[in-house]
């Protein structure tokens, strides 16, 4: 009903289409967010993918999940902030000379949230 009266004022189907998909999809949760950050198929494992040819990875503390998807929750940036944060952290693993596995406490992803809020 809500289609056909968009799509009668003159908006394009495909427009309502994807209009009221966004009215009624609710906001994701805190762990949704950290899923999308650390499950075995989430994003700082595709990351991991991208680094094993340099002996290189990283992980993040549960604090740290827990504080990266809380700012995204918070900053409405949701899964798009979650992977910006991860990939900070990716870009300062690929920046260091040392290889193996790092880890970023709860102390170190707050740096990497405020440099990406100030634009670094």
């Amino acid at each position: 009903m809500l289609q056909d009266a968009m799509t009668s004022w003159g908006m394009p189907r495909e427009w309502s289409n994807r209009l009221s998909v966004i009215q009624f999809i609710p906001s994701p949760t805190l762990g949704l967010l950290m899923r999308v950050a650390a499950t075995e198929n989430g994003v700082i494992a595709a990351y991991n993918r991208l680094l094993e040819e340099d002996g290189k990875s990283f992980s993040l503390t549960e604090a740290a999940v827990r504080e990266l998807a809380a700012h995204a929750l918070e900053s409405k940036g949701y899964a798009r902030a979650v992977k910006m944060g991860i990939a900070k952290c990716c870009e300062v693993v690929m920046g260091g000379g040392q290889k193996g596995r790092t880890e970023f406490s709860l102390d170190e992803i707050r740096e990497v949230i405020e440099s990406i809020e100030g634009g670094e």
